[in-house]
């Protein structure tokens, strides 16, 4: 009976043994399935980070290239303002005369000569004429432009050869011609200034001063 017992204890103990044993294999077999997920999770949010940048990387390039494109087609309106600036610039020192020396200095005499009158007048013609000739250039450049470019998505600025009547604002007149506005203005300017000086004077000897001829000069 003993004996019994004994033997009936090792099979007790074998199993309870073998079911340790095949707790502990089940343990470690879960173990294993829930790192291969976890794996699997890290691996596809990895991948579709990788997938989101790629994306808003080609996002962020197709918009650099679409205002690129946008920048290159509006970059003849910018030159077109820019030469206009310079031609209106020209226009205007071309009412001056200048001295010889350096640097030269632009001036317009109190009471203009006849030959001072003839050398603005042909300052005048030759500023219309270098701009007219540049104009032209750049119609021939801007045709290129849109070409190769598109046109731009920026409204055309006035181009200087058109009429300055069509580029003044409602209520103003166009600008005068030399003779008549640039040497006027300059006039009043001056007498105003010097019936200014002279007020006190005019005021203690009660009797009218005679205004000397003077220069305008402009540096």
């Amino acid at each position: 009976d003993r004996r019994k017992q004994v033997m009936q204890e090792e099979k007790r103990r074998g199993k309870r043994l073998f079911g340790g044993l095949m707790s502990t294999l089940s343990q470690t077999s879960n173990t294993s399935q829930q790192q291969k997920r976890r794996q699997e999770i890290e691996r596809r949010q990895q991948d579709r980070m990788q997938k989101q940048m790629a994306e808003d990387d080609q996002r962020r390039s197709e918009r650099l290239e679409k205002l690129r494109a946008v920048r290159m087609a509006d970059q003849i309106v910018f030159e077109e303002q820019v030469m206009k600036k310079k031609h209106e610039k020209r226009l205007a020192m071309a009412r001056f005369l200048r001295t010889r020396a350096e640097p030269a200095i632009f001036y317009l005499p109190w009471r203009t000569t006849a030959a001072q009158k003839d050398t603005i007048e042909d300052q005048m013609q030759q500023a219309k004429i270098a701009n007219d000739k540049e104009a032209e250039q750049f119609k021939a450049r801007r045709q290129r432009h849109i070409e190769r470019y598109g046109p731009p998505t920026r409204q055309r600025s006035v181009t200087p050869d058109e009429p300055a009547a069509a580029r003044a604002p409602e209520g103003e007149s166009p600008p005068q011609s030399p003779r008549h506005g640039s040497a006027d203005k300059p006039q009043v300017q001056e007498r105003r200034a010097s019936s200014d000086g002279h007020k006190g004077h005019h005021d203690e000897l009660g009797g009218d001063l005679e205004e000397a001829e003077e220069d305008m000069v402009i540096y």
